[in-house]
């Protein structure tokens, strides 16, 4: 099921509320684990699935996306969410892993209230993203279309055979 899904609820009164993105190819319950663990931590556990990831182990062909446009879901998927607006009392905590992290990220920049913290793993920073697509972007050379010593000085400066 595309969209939030709460994962787990504190017995007690909750503390915080973790909203946690999923990596390129993982869905909401991916997050299970932590929110059993955090569940005794006082916090409440949202998580959110990226559209179509429910389609990822059927074989089924999965439309394009954009960033933007997950951000998009995201945002009208919280704003629909019944819960949403009684976690505003609660501190929010943001954490995205991988491709997560970089959507978990935008979001943050569009939410109100805004994040106690937005954590990330797995993902450089979006500067850092933009200076390595540069980089790269100086740098790459169509690899198929060198000769057959500088292929191999390339692969083995990458530390390859």
């Amino acid at each position: 099921m595309d969209g939030c899904k709460v994962l787990c609820e504190p017995k007690a009164s909750p503390i915080a509320v973790l909203l946690c993105f999923h990596w390129a190819g993982g869905n909401a319950l991916s997050f299970r684990d932590l929110a059993k663990s955090m569940s005794t931590e006082g916090v409440i556990v949202v998580a959110v699935s990226l559209p179509f990831r429910t389609f990822v182990n059927t074989g089924a062909t999965i439309p394009p996306a954009s960033v933007a446009m997950h951000v998009n879901f995201v945002t009208k998927c919280l704003l629909d969410f019944p819960r949403w607006k009684e976690f505003f009392s609660l501190p929010l905590i943001v954490f995205g892993h991988s491709y997560g992290a970089l959507i978990a990220y935008e979001v943050s920049k569009t939410l109100e209230p805004k994040p106690l913290r937005v954590l990330v793993s797995g993902c450089p920073s979006p500067r850092e993203l933009i200076r390595q697509n540069q980089h790269l972007l100086l740098s790459q050379t169509a690899k198929h279309l060198i000769t057959d010593q500088a292929l191999c000085s390339y692969v083995q400066s990458l530390q390859g055979w």
